[in-house]
């Protein structure tokens, strides 16, 4: 398998022999919510609409860009539906950055104060904010971590992304993403002490896992019927700690999806066992109206949580690929070029 993904089709290549620029859009939204329904719903058409322009766009580019599993109401993007995705998500950046950028009197300023997790914090956003600053260097943004996402820390930020969606009147709660959790180890953990192959042979390994508070050792039985009482070796209240731990051969650690993307050193262990999380935005209304906080959102949605094309934030579980590598870098890239 790859472990790099090659774009060798272009954004001018697939607009010839008469594709509509606006098949490309239906693409993308289908891409995002992964079901022809939700896709028509969104685009205020009808489910039937969507297959066809679908149908006529494979078509035109002689490519099969889903999958339509049987017995399932969604649709997987192809290996090539992905890469069409990347050259699309790429034109929609260049063309919404000449937009917002058109002129320095509509350049944003100001600062943003946004409220994160740790793990993200540590592991997915940092090339990210990279691309950020260089397209909007008047924006200081200040990005603090929560301890306790269960808490709904008002104002003085602007932005909090948290586990939990707002239930305030006055508040916007935006999903950027769904977290999927799997068990995780390094390769030297492994080899020393082999892989497990039932839930439970765990009670034979070194744990080690996220708690909130010191005597919160609680058992994994509430997600798995049949997961044993596992006692952690090692509890923290730190994602990133966790991460570091796995990635030293310390244990084995229930961390994110996402992580295969930028550690391909990490081995999945026991992949049948998986867990989902939504991620939220939550700002008030009157916020989102400051140019500073408004360019924050729309970079968070559009491009460091692009769900269309980042399949480890999908909504419906994959499974971590070998090409997830390749395509992470590309969107970085991407992200950057597209300042």
């Amino acid at each position: 398998m790859p472990t790099d993904v090659c774009v060798d089709t272009r954004i001018d290549d697939l607009a010839i022999g008469g594709t509509n620029w606006d098949d490309f859009r239906v693409f993308a939204t289908v891409a995002r919510t992964g079901n022809f329904y939700r896709a028509a719903m969104e685009l205020e058409t009808t489910q039937a609409t969507i297959s066809r322009r679908i149908g006529a766009l494979e078509k035109s580019l002689n490519l099969t860009l889903f999958d339509r599993p049987r017995g399932r109401g969604g649709v997987i993007l192809t290996f090539d539906g992905r890469r069409v995705l990347q050259e699309v998500s790429t034109a929609e950046l260049a063309l919404s950055e000449a937009y917002r950028n058109r002129g320095d009197r509509n350049r944003p300023e100001g600062d943003c104060k946004l409220l994160g997790t740790d793990g993200i914090a540590n592991f997915w956003m940092p090339p990210f904010l990279r691309a950020f600053s260089e397209r909007h260097p008047a924006i200081q943004l200040k990005y603090f971590l929560a301890g306790d996402q269960a808490a709904n820390q008002r104002p003085p930020y602007d932005l909090q992304m948290q586990y939990l969606k707002s239930t305030e009147a006055d508040t916007v709660s935006w999903q950027l993403a769904t977290l999927h959790f799997m068990f995780m180890a390094s390769p030297d953990y492994l080899a020393q002490f082999g892989q497990p192959e039932t839930i439970g042979d765990l009670k034979h390994h070194k744990i080690v896992k996220f708690a909130n508070h010191l005597s919160d050792d609680q058992s994994w039985s509430d997600y798995w019927s049949d997961m044993p009482n596992l006692t952690a070796a090692i509890l923290s209240n730190s994602s990133a700690f966790l991460v570091e731990l796995a990635l030293g051969g310390v244990g084995i650690a229930l961390m994110p999806t996402y992580l295969f993307a930028t550690h391909p050193q990490l081995v999945p262990v026991l992949p049948a066992y998986h867990l989902k999380t939504a991620v939220f935005l939550n700002f008030q209304r009157d916020v989102a109206k400051k140019p500073a906080v408004r360019t924050t959102i729309d970079f968070l949605k559009d491009v460091a949580f692009d769900r269309r094309a980042m399949p480890w934030f999908h909504e419906t579980f994959e499974s971590p690929s070998p090409e997830w590598p390749g395509l992470a870098r590309t969107l970085i890239s991407s992200a950057r070029l597209s300042r």
